[in-house]
């Protein structure tokens, strides 16, 4: 989520993949990539990261042992040599390390292979050529880095951090953060762990990916829901028919959550609501414009269940929360409805 706040406030383009090849990779175009950083991630519970840690090879399959932390990254080289921009290594924790200049090892928050103290950098390439079976490793920049993000309460930091953005994208607005946060996050989490065999290249950016475009558009709809005048329609009719507070209310955080979430096509359950609610929305707009509020979403919750199917569980303040919103899109919904 950082990562992709950073990359949105630039102005280039850009796509994400997750957990593919690597825990993540920046391609700088969805359409043309010519240039790929790649990201392994790792969390530590306590104490600093050495260079031995780093280097150290686990047990593999057989007699031959796995690939080390940075054989991992170099692989990366390997497989892409003509588009590898850089190679990094994000963690929790700090380093532990000699570095040019310096008389002893101390702990860093970040460095570079190239900054590392003359005889441990010859260590480094030896270690990794050997992992790999070369004569000689390619240039290319390895980062080695440490996030301000505790191994327990990073979610509410990254929180902040997407607070701090929306804020500074509409001052003015007043955001449901936490909805929002984790629709956006659960997308997140839904790609990192799709397994579906991906056929080609489109397949890769819609189930494996969150490019800039895709990213605006859910930040769109997050920004246009902060608009009072959305929702105020919807809260007015629906407190002038009676309806308790604290159901308007779960059915606004469920309007955020399913504003942005519609918004992922490759979301197939959300999508599905979607067809349904807005099929059966523009259907009551046809056969009973004059339906207040209460009959609509009586009528027409049960309705989009049915079209849904039970395999998919989805709750009512859900499904009514799509059917609103899509009755808000085809102008059913106005603070004088009865």
């Amino acid at each position: 989520m950082c990562l992709l706040l950073t990359l949105h406030e630039k102005p280039n383009d850009y796509a994400v993949l997750l957990d593919f090849h690597e825990d993540v990779v920046v391609l700088d175009s969805a359409e043309e990539a010519k240039e790929m950083e790649f990201y392994q991630i790792k969390s530590k519970e306590s104490g600093n990261w050495t260079i031995t840690q780093l280097l150290k090879c686990p047990k593999g399959k057989g007699d031959k042992p796995g690939l080390s932390i940075c054989g991992k990254m170099y692989a990366n080289k390997l497989a892409f040599p003509n588009v590898t921009r850089s190679l990094s290594f994000v963690t929790n924790a700090k380093f532990k390390v000699h570095l040019n200049g310096a008389h002893k090892e101390a702990e860093v928050d970040e460095f570079e292979v190239k900054q590392l103290a003359k005889e441990i950098g010859e260590d480094y390439a030896v270690a990794v050529r050997k992992e790999h079976q070369l004569t000689a490793l390619e240039d290319v920049p390895t980062h080695f880095r440490s996030e301000a993000l505790p191994h327990r309460g990073h979610q509410e930091q990254a929180q902040g951090r997407f607070m701090a953005f929306l804020e500074k994208q509409k001052p003015e607005g007043k955001f449901a953060v936490g909805v929002a946060f984790r629709a956006i996050a659960s997308v997140i989490a839904r790609k990192t762990g799709e397994e579906k065999k991906l056929g080609n290249r489109s397949d890769l950016l819609l189930l494996k990916a969150i490019t800039r475009v895709e990213f605006s558009e859910m930040l769109t709809m997050i920004l246009k829901s902060a608009e009072p005048e959305r929702w105020t329609e919807i809260n007015v009719a629906l407190l002038a028919e009676g309806y308790p507070y604290g159901s308007v209310r779960q059915w606004h955080g469920s309007w955020i959550k399913y504003e942005t979430q519609q918004m992922d096509a490759a979301n197939i359950p959300v999508q599905r609501v979607k067809e349904a609610a807005g099929s059966v929305a523009a259907a009551i707009g046809q056969e009973q414009p004059a339906f207040t509020l209460r009959q609509l979403i009586d009528d027409g919750v049960p309705r989009v269940r049915q079209l849904v199917g039970s395999a998919h569980a989805f709750d009512d303040n859900y499904l009514t929360a799509a059917l609103l919103y899509h009755c808000h899109e085809e102008k059913q919904l106005s603070p004088a409805a009865p």
